[in-house]
């Protein structure tokens, strides 16, 4: 049986295939921008659009690439050389691109922002009432900064007890041996229920 095939014409597209733009790119108006070629064929009516795009401070991206002369065929390579179009678009959210505006490329420039992520306008920034300076917090209970070996429990919670208790002399060492219970382990069992530990506290001893 005979297969047929259809035949995929496609070309590599890359920055400097395409003008030296790629789609998405954040541009901005290059200084000289008046004395460029493109600029000086400008209509009037596009001449006041891009005032209106350097009046804005919104990022301007680009959302299309146009050759001046395509081909009917877009793997051919026709569309990867000669002049070029730029559409740029004002980002008035991230990724949403408000606006299609199409100018001569010499007009333009990419700018690189990496590592960073795109700029924030001004005029999208809202102001908020957050501290940047903010006091030293002063703590008025009287748990804070105390002995931490001393119970912390008020004691008007303990009944019977007219002051908070102190840790009890059977949780100090006062550098002496002391016996560890086994738990009824034979001794330094690590294999039964509770063996393996210390048998005493002679490793904690000051020397």
């Amino acid at each position: 049986m005979e297969k047929k095939f259809n035949k995929i014409y496609e070309s590599y597209v890359s920055r400097y295939t395409r003008g030296g733009f790629l789609t998405g790119d954040l541009v901005k108006v290059r200084d000289d921008y008046k004395s460029s070629e493109g600029y000086k064929k400008l209509s009037p009516e596009y001449k006041a659009k891009l005032d209106d795009l350097l009046a804005s401070d919104l990022n301007l991206r680009v959302s299309g690439i146009e050759n001046k002369y395509p081909s009917n065929q877009p793997g051919n390579t026709d569309n990867s050389s000669g002049e070029f179009s730029v559409t740029v678009s004002q980002e008035t959210a991230p990724g949403r691109y408000d606006g299609f505006y199409q100018f001569p490329d010499d007009i333009f420039e990419p700018v690189d922002v990496y590592p960073n992520r795109m700029p924030v306008p001004n005029s999208m920034v809202r102001p908020n009432g957050t501290q940047i300076d903010p006091d030293t917090l002063e703590f008025e209970d009287p748990g804070i900064g105390s002995d931490p070996l001393k119970s912390q429990v008020d004691a008007g919670y303990l009944p019977g007890n007219e002051k908070q208790p102190a840790q009890g002399d059977d949780k100090e060492l006062h550098n002496v041996n002391a016996q560890i219970d086994q738990f009824g382990a034979p001794y330094h069992d690590a294999q039964a229920i509770g063996g393996g530990n210390m048998p005493d506290t002679s490793i904690y001893l000051k020397q």
